[in-house]
């Protein structure tokens, strides 16, 4: 890596050089046409003449973009510009790609192609995906990392924060009527009515004995990434 134990501040082209940033505000130009889009930023990216036409020839084949070269970025879909924004951050052939957000919005069809997209790139290339949908990184990250306000409070494999958290997930089934008192009392990670007519719930946290809503004991299940998500930040942002 460039500086090599330096500052980043003392090298900062040799840094941007090695880097590929896609931004999570689609803050395109909506006159320009895709094409005229990236060849721009290929030239914001020190490419030359040859380069930029090879190059963006190359990310729109990739991202699955080469028939609407000639449309205009207006005129594109939300999920459109998505892949407009990975396709420049691929430009210059980057050795690190931060994607902020990358799935944000988009329809769960889409949300997998991109997802398996960067588990494709990610092959030769470190790929930092900054997100709070914890589900689009569980199956293709190598390394994840939790931050609570501007403090990293936990990392590790997939794996190992999973294994980390076994008996502090439980699950079981309650009538409609005890939700709210149930939600008020336990960290709720997932609900789901059932065929029966009953409620799925998922809780999470630190427990002495099984929770026992409606004197009915949950039994242990298999965290997720979400729960842990939900275990570590809590109960913010509840409507209930």
């Amino acid at each position: 890596m460039p500086g090599k134990g330096g500052a980043i501040q003392e090298d900062l082209p040799a840094y941007k050089a090695i880097m590929g940033y896609m931004p999570q505000q689609q803050q395109l130009y909506p006159e320009m046409s895709l094409a005229q889009f990236l060849h721009y930023f290929a030239v914001l990216k020190n490419l030359d003449r040859a380069q930029a036409k090879a190059q963006v020839a190359e990310v729109m084949e990739k991202t699955g973009l080469t028939a609407l070269r000639s449309t205009r970025i207006a005129a594109l879909s939300g999920e459109m510009k998505q892949r407009v924004l990975i396709s420049q951050a691929l430009l210059g052939d980057p050795r690190l790609m931060i994607l902020d957000e990358p799935t944000a919005g988009l329809d769960p069809l889409e949300r997998v192609r991109v997802r398996n997209f960067i588990s494709h790139i990610s092959i030769n290339k470190t790929v930092l995906i900054a997100t709070h949908v914890v589900s689009d990184i569980e199956c293709i990250a190598k390394q994840v990392l939790f931050i609570k306000s501007g403090q990293l409070i936990l990392s590790g494999s997939p794996m190992d924060i999973l294994s980390a958290h076994q008996g502090k997930v439980f699950q079981g089934e309650v009538r409609h009527q005890s939700l709210p008192a149930l939600i008020h009392r336990y960290n709720v990670t997932h609900l789901q009515e059932t065929a029966k007519g009953s409620i799925a719930v998922r809780v999470c946290g630190d427990f002495d004995a099984p929770p026992a809503p409606e004197d009915q004991a949950f039994a242990p299940a298999e965290p997720t990434l979400t729960d842990v998500y939900l275990y570590l930040y809590g109960k913010q942002g509840s409507l209930l």
